[in-house]
């Protein structure tokens, strides 16, 4: 069951987490990548539905942790100097999935009302929310095609899935003009999530200088 307490917390306070967050576990040691670390976890019981989002993160982490392993054994890095590499590669996943996984997007948009005032801050958000679409219909796209054995069939799906969402330009353009207008909703974050949100700031700065 959710408790909204990280949901509806202000994009403000979402970016302090993953900025801090980042900053801490850019030098962090094995201990404190170990504290901090648990403090997230720990933190993440308030929304339970983030630990599937987290393994669905390993997952797609695994696959890029064990090809580094294969090239680092080949060029012989230093076993403790990978295994810090990899630990931080968890921790930022760690920071990534508390900060922003549980994000409203129509909520984050509508906090980002005063900036789309400006005309180049306003086009700047365009551009990445259709981006995000862009990139969501192409996956979609890509993999409900037919697939193939051969490196010809497979250009054949990029190519493909490219042109079916090329077509779909205006129907993503129509949803973004939608997501800028749900900003004038106004829709607020709970003092008490944006409260406990800056506890847990404090949490992450004092275990960090442990």
């Amino acid at each position: 069951m959710s408790s909204g307490l990280i949901k509806n917390q202000h994009l403000a306070m979402k970016l302090a987490i993953f900025i801090i967050g980042l900053a801490t576990g850019v030098e962090a040691s094995f201990r404190q990548i170990a504290l901090q670390g648990s403090l997230f976890l720990v933190f993440m019981l308030l929304e339970p539905a983030l630990y599937l989002k987290l393994f669905f993160g390993l997952r797609k982490l695994v696959i890029f942790l064990c090809t580094y392993w294969i090239f680092a054994t080949l060029f012989s890095v230093d076993f403790i100097g990978s295994l810090l590499f990899s630990a931080r590669l968890i921790y930022l996943l760690l920071v990534m999935v508390l900060a922003f996984a549980s994000a409203d997007k129509d909520m984050m948009i509508s906090q980002c009302s005063f900036f789309l005032r400006l005309r180049y801050t306003k086009a700047l958000l365009s551009y990445i929310l259709s981006t995000a679409y862009f990139l969501r219909e192409y996956i979609q796209a890509y993999q409900n095609m037919p697939k193939g054995d051969s490196f010809g069939s497979l250009i054949e799906r990029v190519i493909a899935a490219g042109m079916k969402v090329h077509g779909e330009g205006a129907n993503i353009q129509n949803r973004v003009d939608g997501d800028l207008r749900s900003s004038a909703l106004a829709l607020k974050s709970e003092p008490r999530a944006n409260l406990l949100a800056a506890v847990f700031l404090f949490a992450l700065v004092m275990v960090n200088s442990l």
